[in-house]
């Protein structure tokens, strides 16, 4: 009996052993919570400033990591380049930087916000109250595509004219014994007309040679910011590249407004090509004048157009340079009242999150950590940028006039702001870029140009 009972006891020891080597083994096998790591892509070496901005969410989310990456390449176009092979690839980013007017291009790479995530309360239109107040409709629907969200801005530029005052100066100085010129420099340019007078008499000439230009405007490869000048430009005489739905080429349209008809493309080349014609009063700019940011520090160049951006830029030149002010980018005609509607032109840095990303509320939970009025004072203070929290409802004054290094004008400007609709904004902007070439050339039909343009974007459509 005994034996029997030492056989058994046995028996449950080796089963008790062997059930709890079991359970060892079974927990060491069990798998921890996963950990999920966010990728942001860009092309600016703002690492640390990231860094920054993810801090609270990542302390919120012990099982997210968030991963940094600069994408150093020459240009945008490189840039998006590399974007678009990693996600073709599905190694991309979860989250990534694009241009505004990039978005129509890249519509089918993007994921729209999640309807289960809000900035603040749903009104009676369906509108999310609190997206609203932190963007407000101008940027909202330059960030939309269909009436969804597809990108959130973190900080916004605009397209505004700088005005070197040493060149100014002088040019005053040369006006004193012409009442009507020294008049015209009184008071700074808020039309177009008034900007092309003003570049006429800040150009200076050596016999037929220009030794100083009054404004770097008409070229295409320096010219800076050329084809949105030119967009800018043909936004405000009425005119498109394609029309409300995307679908049309309507850049050769005319257009009949109170019984006139005009062709706004047309129109707007003629004006901006200009500045780079020969045979044109205006003409002050060629393609063999080099880099317009350094005529302009270097007292060679009056007037030029740019985003705030381009004050780092001048810096770069001369660290100590001072001489610029800023001035709103010139209407159609004078504006009066501050209340008088102006026509502007907005071009930045936006984040879309990836169609291709296993976590797209997770990414855009994320981005929505950056946008707290703190977050964003954050960043402005790492990067110099002019961000959203920034913005401001009240109208632009016309002649406001301002230092280089302050960021008002920019600001002010996006609420009246607009942005080109490009389909394949790389297609678009060769054609341009071919358009503007081509009409910078004296004795070229301007019309046989915008017609070829207009084929070339109806073949970008196609696309």
């Amino acid at each position: 009996m005994r034996r029997v009972l030492v056989i058994l006891l046995g028996l449950v020891v080796v089963g008790g052993l062997v059930v709890l080597i079991i359970s060892l083994i079974g927990r060491s096998h069990k798998k921890g919570p996963t950990v999920i790591t966010l990728k942001v892509w860009s092309p600016f070496n703002e690492k640390k400033a990231y860094q920054d901005l993810a801090q609270s969410f990542l302390d919120a989310h012990a099982n997210t990591k968030f991963e940094f990456t600069f994408v150093d390449t020459k240009d945008a176009q490189e840039y998006q380049t590399k974007v678009s092979d990693a996600l073709a690839a599905g190694n991309g980013p979860d989250i990534w930087l694009l241009r505004n007017d990039w978005l129509p291009t890249y519509q089918t790479k993007l994921a729209q916000l999640p309807s289960s995530l809000t900035f603040g309360s749903i009104n009676k239109q369906g509108q999310d109250d609190g997206l609203i107040k932190l963007l407000g409709q101008t940027l909202i629907d330059q960030n939309s595509i269909g009436g969804k969200l597809y990108a959130l801005p973190l900080a916004v530029d605009s397209l505004a004219l700088f005005i070197n005052t040493k060149v100014l100066g002088d040019a005053q100085s040369n006006a004193e014994n012409s009442p009507s010129d020294s008049s015209t420099l009184s008071s700074y340019p808020t039309s177009w007309d008034e900007l092309a007078k003003w570049s006429q008499l800040m150009t200076k000439k050596s016999g037929s040679t220009i030794t100083r230009s009054g404004l770097a405007l008409g070229t295409s490869q320096n010219s800076y910011a050329a084809t949105d000048a030119y967009l800018a430009l043909l936004n405000e005489v009425g005119g498109s590249l394609y029309s409300s739905d995307g679908k049309t080429v309507s850049f050769h349209s005319p257009k009949t407004t109170a019984g006139v008809t005009t062709n706004p493309a047309e129109d707007a080349l003629k004006f901006f090509s200009s500045f780079a014609r020969k045979d044109d009063p205006n003409y002050t700019w060629n393609s063999s004048m080099g880099d317009p940011i350094d005529a302009f520090v270097n007292g060679k160049l009056g007037m030029m157009f740019g985003y705030s951006s381009l004050k780092y830029d001048f810096l770069t030149r001369d660290k100590n340079f001072t001489l610029a002010n800023v001035m709103p980018l010139p209407q159609p005609k004078s504006l009066i009242k501050p209340t008088d509607q102006r026509f502007d032109y907005a071009i930045y840095w936006t984040h879309g999150v990836s169609a291709q990303s296993p976590n797209q509320l997770l990414a855009w939970q994320f981005l929505k950590s950056f946008t707290t009025q703190e977050q964003l004072q954050t960043y402005a203070k790492a990067t110099g940028r002019l961000t959203i929290n920034q913005l401001t409802q009240d109208p632009l004054n016309s002649n406001t006039t301002t230092d280089f290094n302050d960021g008002s004008i920019f600001l002010g400007q996006i609420q009246t702001s607009t942005v080109a609709y490009k389909p394949n904004w790389q297609g678009v902007d060769q054609a341009l870029q071919d358009m503007i070439n081509s009409a910078s050339m004296s004795g070229q039909n301007q019309v046989a140009i915008i017609d070829t343009v207009a084929a070339k974007l109806k073949d970008v459509v196609k696309q």
